[in-house]
């Protein structure tokens, strides 16, 4: 639905598909149509294709980060319905982008993946992480309270957690003879997924990833 050009930027292919946009975090939003987006906001998409498609709201999320003139440039941010709910906890991706952005988790990164985790039954979410560079402990636990704290304000988490239907959640350092991305696709592989389907994101509703590595506290 978009495509990069150089010296402009990632844009909606408004040749092949009609959009529509809708406003997000704000009530009664209005149905924009392309030229009509504003810089910073956040919309998700009717879709209108020559393929039959007809108004289809697909769930994505993007982000106007810059525009050329009445073209918008626009920034996936994730599935608006993609939600891991085990117990009522409603832990949803766009809610978990938002967080790991305050920590700029991309820095410090090669690869990472917020998921739930089991450990002797007990379930939590967990981030799986490749370090670009070594950090010492008492930051993976200030990283690690600071994730928990921002978990915290969404009722529902904190509702299984006042419960202890979920464990703290946790800060899983990869340690992998390959790099943890290579792991990642053999791991979807492993679990039927052909490898041209497989898209690497930052977020999963299903738990017990087999990373090899160890909890930084």
């Amino acid at each position: 639905m978009t495509i990069p050009i150089e010296n402009i930027g990632i844009v909606p292919c408004v040749n092949s598909h009609f959009f529509e946009f809708i406003e997000q975090d704000v009530v009664n939003p209005e149905i924009k149509l392309t030229h009509e987006l504003d810089l910073g906001k956040t919309y998700s998409i009717l879709l209108t294709t020559s393929g039959g498609l007809y108004r289809y709201e697909i769930g994505d999320i993007v982000r106007v980060y810059d525009k050329k003139g009445d073209c918008p440039c626009l920034e996936f941010l994730g599935k608006k319905d993609n939600v891991s709910d085990y117990f009522g906890e409603k832990i949803n991706e766009l809610h978990v982008k938002s967080i790991l952005e305050k920590f700029d988790i991309d820095k410090l990164s090669t690869f990472y993946l917020f998921a739930p985790k089991k450990n002797d039954d007990k379930l939590f979410y967990a981030l799986y992480i490749e370090l670009k560079e070594a950090i010492k402990k008492q930051e993976f636990q200030e990283l690690e309270d600071g994730i928990e704290k921002e978990l915290l304000k969404n009722f529902h988490y904190k509702y299984c957690r006042d419960l202890n239907q979920l464990q703290k959640f946790k800060i899983f350092l990869v340690k992998e003879h390959v790099s943890a991305l290579d792991k990642y696709l053999q791991i979807c592989t492993d679990r039927g997924l052909k490898l041209g389907d497989i898209k690497p994101t930052f977020f999963s509703n299903q738990y017990d990833w087999d990373f090899k590595g160890e909890f930084t506290v």
